[in-house]
């Protein structure tokens, strides 16, 4: 396993009219890897597997965002402690490039649930703009339902092996213990001096 670390922008939600869709979206996740102990433990987790597989997450409901201006985002119906696998950040695994055509062919205006990574010496991105995802027609996935906030994060994305799957896994981890009710927030890495000053009025960027 090893940190989601970004290697160029993007994500998903929040469609606003200040022109800056589509570029508040770098995902990276933190930077301190598991224990090999924990790593193994994990990528075994027939549990864990299962939910990956089926997308039958628990303890999450996608409502209103409490940001302003933010759409939909997800909450919790249970207690998450730290540490704990919250959700997959779920999508078709592609290498970087492949990730940054498709940015390059959104229309104006249109938000990119794109999250990008490296995995050891190779460049990749969870493409998620399809939704629902073409292997769960029927199912809302909730990874690319969390906003962004640069303070209040509570979760941060981890690159994982899963047992049986031929790609690498983005999985969402609790950085702290997470309450019953509250919203689900990472960091997408970008600040109001992102995107060559475009977002300087944007204060939200910074919270």
């Amino acid at each position: 396993m090893e940190p989601a670390t970004a290697c160029s922008a993007t994500g998903p939600q929040l469609h606003r009219a200040d022109g800056l869709d589509g570029k508040l979206r770098l995902r990276r996740g933190g930077r301190r890897a598991l224990d090999a102990p924990a790593l193994s433990a994990l990528e075994k987790d027939e549990e864990l597997i299962r939910h990956v597989a089926q997308q039958s997450w628990t303890g999450l409901v996608i409502a209103e965002s409490r940001k302003h201006g933010a759409g939909r985002g997800l909450f919790t119906t249970k207690a998450f402690p730290k540490g704990s696998i919250l959700c997959d950040y779920h999508g078709k695994v592609v290498d970087a490039a492949e990730g940054r055509r498709l940015i390059e062919s959104l229309k104006p205006g249109e938000a990119s649930y794109i999250y990008f990574f490296r995995k050891g010496a190779q460049d990749l991105c969870v493409n998620s703009q399809s939704d629902p995802c073409e292997c769960h027609p029927s199912l809302v996935t909730f990874g690319r339902r969390i906003n962004h906030s640069a303070k209040s994060f509570n979760v941060k994305g981890i690159v994982c092996d899963l047992q049986g799957h031929a790609l690498p896994v983005l999985l969402l981890k609790a950085t702290r213990d997470i309450k019953v009710g509250e919203e689900v927030y990472f960091d997408y890495g970008v600040t109001r001096r992102s995107f060559g000053g475009e977002g300087m009025g944007l204060s939200w960027l910074d919270d």
